[in-house]
């Protein structure tokens, strides 16, 4: 009697997951009157338990329109199904949708759950003037072929920039250097000065005239969402090197 009480569980189980996996589901956005600058998240509402409790996702954009992808999904019952968040990150001002899958964790097979209605984001920059940006390249850049150097590069909302270059000198020694007070040239071309600073020991700092900026190079950022070039002259050297968003 136990073994047929447990096959007809199983069966009931299976057959539930099988009929709420696939209900058509709540998509919409976050912040709900999302514009330019804003990380943007995508809220998904199952319609039924059992619900979405983990697992990757990705996110794919082809002409405004977004796709979400869940992973092979971790289920559990609930009667009272919550909504769950996925961060795609920030958009270009413009109109989009969402189309939410489902994966079918038998055949891999994606399934449509659910689509958002159309959604505007605006542009969120205040008082920016040609050539005006239309991305955040905020992040951690590198060469995954050249492991060791990188660039953290800091964008705001009016698209003034701030990078910071570690690397090493000729002497291979640890060095850094900060690229800033540059101009855009272009909707994806940055240009700046390089500057060396050197000072007191970090145990014995001093702060004011014992802090050195010197001018070293000239440094060219071309960006494009998650791959792009940097072209620099650094003491008489000219390279441009291939780079490309840090993806842990």
């Amino acid at each position: 009697m136990k073994k047929f009480s447990l096959q007809l569980a199983a069966a009931f189980l299976g057959a539930f997951f099988a009929v709420t996996s696939y209900a058509q589901s709540s998509v919409g956005v976050l912040p709900a009157a999302p514009n330019s600058t804003d990380k943007i998240s995508v809220r998904l509402q199952f319609a039924s338990p059992p619900i979405f409790i983990g697992d990757s996702y990705r996110v794919e954009i082809v002409a405004n329109r977004i796709r979400l992808t869940l992973g092979a999904m971790n289920r559990g019952l609930n009667t009272i199904p919550v909504p769950f968040d996925f961060e795609i990150g920030t958009l270009p001002a413009g109109t989009y949708t969402v189309d939410a899958f489902d994966t079918d964790n038998a055949t891999g097979n994606p399934v449509l759950i659910g689509s958002s209605s159309a959604f505007t984001v605006t542009d969120g920059r205040i008082g920016k003037t040609a050539p005006y940006v239309l991305l955040n390249h905020s992040g951690h850049w590198w060469n995954p072929a050249e492991s060791g150097w990188g660039l953290f590069i800091w964008q705001d909302r009016l698209d003034h920039v701030l990078a910071a270059w570690f690397t090493y000198g000729a002497d291979n020694k640890p060095v850094w250097y900060t690229v800033q007070g540059g101009a855009w040239i272009n909707f994806f071309e940055y240009q700046a000065p390089i500057y060396q600073t050197t000072g007191p020991a970090f145990s014995a700092f001093v702060p004011g005239s014992a802090v050195q900026l010197q001018a070293v190079g000239t440094a060219k950022f071309s960006l494009g969402p998650d791959t792009g070039t940097f072209t620099y002259t650094l003491n008489g050297v000219t390279q441009t090197k291939t780079i490309s968003r840090f993806k842990p």
